[in-house]
């Protein structure tokens, strides 16, 4: 049984589709030239002044949480059902000849249903409003509670039909993010997709037991501007971007910038460091830098990763200096 991928694949600790290239950090990072100036704006008195690191251990799910997902899945419910360890499947045909799945796979604290083939009907698709509702539902039957999820606008997104020549809205998803110390956890969460007449298409949950590994002070502000003029803080991609790396290429020649907006968040591995070949088992902090930079006629948004642990920069500085 594959693992489900997250909604994006990390690769150097950046959300980036280019799994198992020869990439290195500095390649997808800001290159400023010494006189280019920073600026700091990006409001930092709600900020924790240390961080947890955790390990992902798996997650044996209730028989509650595995009943109700068997019943949101429409599939009939099995006599007796038990916690365990064991994975488990139910289809609707043999071998490959299936067109609807669900999988409670307890090792990654993984629970994904899917139908194989969409008839991409386009009568009856719920609101957005109307499918954030039922998500906020649906999580609850899985013994999530509202406090550990939160709902991000640009979560909410619209399918529109295959067919030929037609711009109908044929499923609308929204995805819930787990919250760890109140901090996103990008990725991890609760996802679903709605189809015509409120048929529930797809869902995922993905919600692995944590365990406190160690705790790290942040980093000061200062010390993040030290990694930017290092050249560690990779340029982190825009939606659907044509030509990544000529935009990376171009912000070298920025001659100023400002940094307006810092969100930390959780996700999957350690900055800078390549994914690993099996599931990760390291949750680590890290935070997304939002800003403008200025060059010599335009003005252009910017969004950079950085580390956000003391420990993890002086790494990176050592590296720069050695």
């Amino acid at each position: 049984m594959k693992k489900m991928l997250p909604l994006l694949v990390t690769v150097f600790g950046l959300p980036f589709l280019l799994v198992g290239s020869d990439l290195k950090l500095e390649d997808i990072s800001l290159h400023l030239s010494t006189n280019a100036s920073i600026v700091w704006k990006a409001a930092t008195n709600d900020l924790p002044k240390s961080y947890g690191v955790f390990t992902r251990a798996p997650r044996f799910f209730s028989p509650n949480v595995i009943s109700n997902a068997i019943l949101l899945a429409s599939f009939p419910l099995p006599r007796a059902i038990f916690a365990s360890t064991n994975i488990l499947r139910l289809q609707d045909g043999e071998k490959d000849r299936w067109s609807r799945a669900l999988n409670v796979l307890p090792e990654s604290g993984q629970i994904d249903y899917e139908i194989r083939f969409d008839s991409g009907n386009p009568s009856g698709v719920p609101a957005a409003e109307e499918v954030s509702k039922r998500a906020w539902n649906y999580a609850a039957r899985f013994e999530i509670g509202a406090s550990e999820l939160l709902e991000k606008p640009e979560s909410r997104r619209t399918n529109r039909c295959d067919h030929k020549n037609t711009n109908q809205i044929c499923s609308r998803r929204t995805f819930l993010t787990r919250k760890v110390d109140g901090i996103e956890m990008r990725d991890f969460g609760f996802g679903i997709t709605i189809g015509g007449e409120g048929q529930i298409k797809r869902f995922e949950l993905l919600w692995p037991e944590l365990k406190l590994r160690e705790t790290h002070v942040a980093a000061s502000l200062e010390e993040i501007i030290r990694l930017i003029r290092a050249n560690k803080a990779a340029v982190l991609p825009n939606e659907n971007e044509p030509d990544y790396f000529a935009r990376v290429k171009t912000l070298a020649k920025t001659k100023k910038l400002t940094l307006t907006k810092i969100t930390p968040f959780y996700a999957e591995g350690r900055y800078g460091e390549p994914p690993e070949k099996q599931l990760s088992k390291l949750i680590s902090p890290m935070v997304e830098l939002e800003g403008r930079a200025e060059l010599d006629d335009t003005i252009v948004d910017v969004r950079l990763l950085s580390p956000i642990l003391t420990t993890d920069i002086a790494r990176f500085l050592k590296q720069e200096k050695d």
